[in-house]
């Protein structure tokens, strides 16, 4: 009887100790789905590191419970701002309505997508194409996801953070490798 409270009593402590999330989170809805975002946002990474022959990514608590105060603040300021932030990280916006439960993956496909800009040739950062590099950049071992729903305009925000980030050391050409197969896989077709 004396372990059990004891075992009650510490737990107290240690709950009594976390922050209080809800506080801060209550007035910007949270994505019921907020896990299958998470899973999916580390499945489509994975997905693409796969094709660009680099290891995969493991989800960080420490980094999703920082990206999600980092989507509340995007959805408090109802736009995308890089201003802030902790870690590397990607970001994007999408309308709440028409979100067909394949949110994750869109946003990462989105942030992708930039590889139709990125010069394999000169591999150096751009605005341009920092999502991009940042999903695939080879140093890169942990990512964490948080989303939010701004009051105001009705979009999901999701903020995507990275440990190590890009530009850790080393250059693109080491880090930001070429697809094994595909439209980009050929060193003559930049």
């Amino acid at each position: 009887m004396a372990v059990v409270a004891w075992i009650l009593a510490a737990s107290l402590v240690v709950i009594s100790s976390l922050p209080d999330l809800t506080e801060s989170f209550s007035r910007y809805e949270i994505p019921h789905n907020l896990r299958n975002i998470r899973q999916q946002v580390l499945r489509r990474h994975n997905y693409y590191r796969r094709k660009h022959g680099v290891p995969p990514l493991k989800m960080s608590r420490k980094l999703n419970e920082h990206c999600q105060r980092r989507a509340v603040r995007l959805a408090k300021l109802d736009r995308l701002d890089h201003g802030g932030a902790k870690y590397a990280e990607s970001i994007a916006a999408f309308p709440k309505e028409g979100n067909n439960g394949s949110l994750g993956r869109s946003v990462v496909d989105s942030w992708y997508s930039e590889i139709e800009q990125y010069d394999f040739s000169n591999g150096y950062y751009s605005k341009d194409t920092g999502h991009f590099t940042q999903i695939i950049w080879k140093k890169t071992r942990m990512v964490g996801t948080g989303s939010a729903v701004s009051p105001k305009s009705d979009r999901i925000f999701v903020a995507s953070c990275y440990d190590p980030p890009q530009d850790n050391g080393g250059t693109y050409e080491e880090n930001v490798p070429r697809p094994r197969v595909g439209r980009y896989s050929s060193r003559h077709d930049c």
